[in-house]
């Protein structure tokens, strides 16, 4: 009494409801903003990162080609014989086709000349030192000096450090080649890719034995064989299998004539030709072309299975001491092991390192080279 009643009508009390919800929401409100701002940023951070890592991709050449594919990319008519191994196969057990002695080669040399004392070469490859302070001096193939035995062409098979030296133009090389049909194409080829004075690339006819000897050189009939199997000869067979060893021709032929299922129909010794050709030493090589000994630097020999005699005579050469050499192993190991164990031990006494290490406690003191086609040696300091 004395007072009068407080009135709330029911829309009052509805609308008071509804300003404290909206309250509530408006004081919620600035977390939800923040949470969505959180989310935005990173979103953008996703899409700034993705972007600056696709950029560059797209920045790319389209296709990526190998400098070194094409040359060792067939003829296109040969080009159904591409896995056939560019050397011959010395016997039954070794009769497949491996890769090309570049693809084998290049990566091999290439880390053999630039290892330090910490590093290693390939698989289970063994610690190396530096190189001699004589190629330290110069860069990789720039002014160097390459005694190459069995060029072939000039271009097939040429392994990277070789390449190299072919290149450059304060480089110079002698490449000797044996057989005279090959040779031709060889001295035609440094004409058109290296030196057209053939002043600073100097091709060469002549084999290397020992010096006064007249020997027998055999070579495949490749115009007859051709002509009788009625099939455009691969380049390996053409040009790569001529040799100072018989057996070696025949195993590259045998090997060649399974793969095109010949050995019912074609005698072998049919398409072997004998040329008598006079021995030149390494010495004469060198001194004809007024190089000492003591200034070459690499020395690659491919010659079909007499690569171990001449790496014997290379050996006696006084002062020859290149810091790189590279020659054939199944051949060499195939058909004149006692001679290939000489080499060895040979290289190994003088300093160098090889990608062929003795197999410690095995009968006869077996070797066994990474590369499985090439004997890569290297000098160390």
């Amino acid at each position: 009494q004395g007072k009068e009643p407080v009135k709330t009508s029911i829309p009052a009390a509805a609308m008071n409801i509804r300003r404290s919800k909206l309250s509530a929401t408006m004081s919620r409100s600035p977390r939800n903003n923040g949470q969505m701002n959180k989310w935005l940023a990173v979103l953008a951070a996703v899409l700034l990162l993705n972007a600056v890592y696709t950029i560059p991709t797209t920045l790319r050449s389209p296709s990526f080609v190998d400098d070194n594919e094409s040359d060792r990319t067939l003829p296109e008519s040969d080009t159904k014989d591409a896995h056939v191994s560019t050397d011959h196969v010395p016997n039954d057990a070794l009769a497949q086709a491996p890769k090309s002695k570049e693809e084998h080669i290049t990566n091999e040399v290439s880390e053999e000349t630039n290892a330090t004392s910490n590093e290693k070469v390939g698989d289970g490859a063994v610690t190396m030192k530096a190189h001699s302070s004589k190629e330290a001096k110069k860069p990789h193939g720039s002014g160097q000096i390459l005694i190459q035995i069995g060029a072939n062409d000039g271009k097939q098979g040429n392994v990277k450090i070789v390449k190299d030296i072919l290149e450059s133009k304060n480089s110079r090389a002698v490449l000797v080649e044996g057989n005279p049909s090959v040779f031709q194409l060889l001295e035609q080829n440094v004409i058109s890719l290296y030196d057209d004075t053939l002043k600073r690339i100097i091709p060469m006819n002549a084999l290397v034995c020992e010096k006064g000897q007249t020997l027998s050189f055999f070579i495949v009939d490749d115009q007859k064989l051709e002509s009788g199997i009625k099939i455009r000869l691969p380049h390996w067979v053409r040009y790569q299998i001529s040799s100072l060893n018989r057996e070696s021709v025949e195993s590259g032929l045998t090997h060649f004539f399974r793969i095109k299922q010949l050995t019912k129909t074609h005698n072998i010794d049919d398409y072997i030709k004998i040329q008598k050709i006079d021995c030149t030493s390494v010495e004469d090589i060198m001194s004809s072309h007024d190089i000492d000994a003591a200034e070459v630097d690499v020395v690659a020999i491919d010659t079909e299975g007499y690569d171990a005699h001449i790496m014997l005579q290379i050996l006696k050469v006084a002062n020859l001491k290149p810091h790189t050499i590279i020659f054939e192993y199944k051949s060499a190991i195939n058909l004149y092991p006692i001679e290939f164990e000489e080499v060895m031990k040979g290289l190994e006494s003088r300093g160098y390192i090889t990608n062929c290490p003795e197999i410690m406690g095995s009968s006869g003191g077996q070797r066994k080279c990474k590369d499985q086609q090439d004997v890569i040696a290297t000098l160390l300091s």
